[in-house]
């Protein structure tokens, strides 16, 4: 449990399954899975925590840092997630000010419930600040305090969603990495190969993805389409080489992409408002004043 002084700014709430018991520490094996107490947790001192339980401890951060000491060395951010199995010992930090919400539970099914959803325990994961989790630890802890008609089935059934919306929270933000890390590997290629001629097709075909899709992902990643993203990477090597190489226009078009130098021109002169003869001599002028 956690261990601090109290201060006035603090906000502290617990709710036990069987309030007359002290921390609720149970293994339940009677039942798939059971809530043993759960709460709200705000400091804004810094706390330590360390333990040893016979269920498991989900902490869901929303805001500050904790640094856990173990079972593992690293630090928690809002919106990171961890949950400690039984039977290990742990130690945490809470660097002020700092918040989370926390469950304690166990069940017959509750290692395989968490496994089913593809959570991780003793290890942080990061599903991020999520609406639809705070309304369901929120109802938790509503139904363990007002303790009306099925309240212990109902909490559980909360448990199970919350636990599910982590799932795909976890899923949703695996998933937006991995397309953020093939867009970066796009954009590299694209950065080092200005030279060579090739389509938004042929690229989207590399990434094996529908040309929408592969345009929608990459505009997400960069900010822009990938034709504007090739036509920004090559113009602003053209303008490169204009005012720092005496390279012709004609080459300087070649070297960027553009076998049709007329096309190389009206685009320049879009994107920079002056031809590339113009450019260069406007930057010669402007150096020797």
């Amino acid at each position: 449990m956690d261990k601090s002084p109290k201060l006035y700014n603090d906000k502290l709430e617990s709710y036990y399954r069987i309030p007359t018991v002290k921390d609720n520490d149970f293994c339940v094996t009677d039942q798939p899975i059971c809530i043993n107490c759960t709460g709200y947790s705000q400091y804004n001192c810094t706390v330590c925590g360390d333990s040893l339980r016979k269920d498991f401890y989900c902490i869901y951060l929303t805001q500050g840092e904790i640094s856990v000491k173990y079972p593992f060395q690293k630090t928690m951010h809002a919106g990171d997630m961890v949950i400690f199995s039984p039977n290990i010992s742990y130690k945490y930090t809470g660097i002020k000010p700092f918040s989370y919400y926390w469950i304690h539970f166990s069940g017959s099914c509750a290692r395989q419930f968490l496994s089913s959803c593809e959570i991780k325990v003793n290890e942080i994961i990061h599903p991020g600040i999520s609406e639809n989790l705070l309304i369901a630890l929120k109802k938790i802890m509503n139904t363990f305090k007002n303790r009306k008609l099925f309240w212990e089935s109902i909490s559980i059934s909360e448990l199970i969603r919350f636990f599910a919306e982590t799932g795909k929270a976890i899923s949703r933000n695996n998933e937006k990495k991995n397309i953020t890390t093939e867009m970066e590997k796009v954009a590299t290629y694209i950065q080092s190969n200005i030279s060579k001629v090739f389509s938004v097709n042929e690229l989207a075909k590399e990434q094996h993805m529908s040309v929408s899709s592969f345009r929608n992902k990459f505009k997400e990643y960069a900010g822009m389409s990938p034709q504007e993203y090739i036509n920004t990477v090559r113009l602003g090597e053209a303008s490169r080489l204009l005012i720092t190489t005496d390279t012709s226009i004609l080459n300087i078009a070649t070297i960027c992409g553009y076998n049709d130098p007329m096309y190389f021109s009206r685009i320049f002169r879009n994107k920079t408002g002056q031809s590339p003869r113009e450019y260069r001599k406007n930057f010669q002028i402007n150096s020797n004043d």
